[in-house]
């Protein structure tokens, strides 16, 4: 077997592991408390928030692992039902995130003593 047949099967088996742990990370049919940690660990921060900037790095980690461009990490990963629904999550989170933003400042603008922001969702629920 030459070198370049050897090469171009371990390419193609690595693609494949990466895309079917990313398939069984977001799927997580067997609703795993480990998978759902996981994927908490990569895509939230240490207060338990959604960060979008870890999310991106995740995705340029596994472009550069993978040599594919991260918009075909992300495509891959929403061509699965849990990645679809873990994108409406992020999606979400942020327009949630952008309400609270926006209700601390009209209360500040209305009112003399501002109010707190209404609570976030939970991230284990939301996941699960």
């Amino acid at each position: 077997m030459n070198a370049s047949l050897t090469y171009q099967l371990i390419d193609r088996a690595y693609h494949h592991t990466c895309r079917s742990i990313t398939r069984r990370l977001l799927e997580n049919a067997n609703r795993s408390p480990m998978l759902t940690r996981t994927l908490t660990t990569l895509t939230h921060d240490d207060q338990g928030d959604f960060s979008p900037t870890k999310l991106r790095t995740v995705v340029s980690d596994a472009a550069a692992m993978t040599g594919v461009p991260p918009w075909r990490v992300a495509w891959d990963a929403v061509r699965y039902a849990g990645g679809r629904q873990f994108a409406l999550y992020a999606v979400g989170q942020q327009l949630s995130r952008a309400m609270r933003g926006w209700w601390v400042w009209l209360t500040r603008l209305f009112s003399s003593k501002p109010s707190p922001p209404p609570p976030a969702a939970p991230v284990e629920a939301a996941l699960a």
